[in-house]
């Protein structure tokens, strides 16, 4: 993975090479950039980035607070920290990668295989 991650490639791409799972390359990604074996790269003359839809964080949040109450806010503000992205700028590319992270804050598995399902759901719609 790490040959693989060169700056230019999107999670999406590099998952599709490696014939994997998008959620765990996403985890295996943010793990090798946590641990500084990875940094945030963009390639001179890259198109523009896509922002996430307005709409997501709101979903997000929403979901969020029906799983594990009122700290909803503050998990996902915590998480934005984490990324250095804000709500109003937020890269489309790392929206899975988001969710996932989220979801790690989520302790019954049932309920975090909720979450990580319908929030892919919506990112799917969108796209």
């Amino acid at each position: 993975m790490l040959a693989m991650a060169n700056g230019t490639r999107t999670v999406l791409e590099i998952t599709r090479m490696l014939g994997g799972d998008e959620f765990k390359t996403s985890k295996v990604i943010c793990q090798l950039v946590q641990e500084g074996l990875l940094e945030k790269g963009e390639a001179k003359g890259a198109p523009s980035k896509k922002y996430i839809d307005k709409n997501f964080f709101q979903m997000v949040e929403n979901e969020l607070r029906r799983i594990m109450g009122p700290m909803a806010s503050f998990i996902i503000d915590d998480r934005l920290v984490e990324f250095g992205e804000a709500k109003d700028s937020f890269p489309e590319d790392e929206a899975l990668s988001f969710v996932e992270a989220l979801s790690e804050d989520i302790p019954n598995e049932m309920k975090k295989k909720e979450f990580k399902m319908g929030m892919t759901g919506f990112l799917s719609v969108k796209k």
